[in-house]
């Protein structure tokens, strides 16, 4: 038998973890979606990529572990390249990636 109570209990359980779960959902940025949600990595690396709509995210880049600043970091060098090809820039960070990573 259920009491009005219990009932009541019941109901304010849900709306806390409807409140609780949108709280949580809206201080989420896309990083923090894609490492909760995405399962494989072709699909996230690919989420990552909206870091160019996201640029406020950069400057919580070092909350994250270094794998992940190391994808941003290769995307970056990338989206370079492809619109700036070999100009007389610094790629620094992209070569001290590809030597974490094992590439050079």
């Amino acid at each position: 038998m259920i009491l009005a109570t219990d009932s009541f209990f019941l109901l304010f359980q849900r709306i806390m973890l409807k409140y609780i779960t949108r709280e949580v959902t809206e201080e989420m940025n896309f990083i923090d979606h894609a490492i909760s949600e995405i399962t494989n990595g072709e699909d996230f690396v690919q989420a990552i990529t909206d870091i160019y709509e996201y640029p406020e995210v950069r400057g919580e880049l070092e909350k994250y572990p270094l794998w992940i600043k190391n994808i941003i970091a290769v995307i970056d060098c990338d989206t370079e390249l492809g619109m700036d090809g070999l100009d007389l820039k610094s790629y620094a960070d992209a070569v001290k990636v590809f030597d974490e990573i094992g590439l050079i």
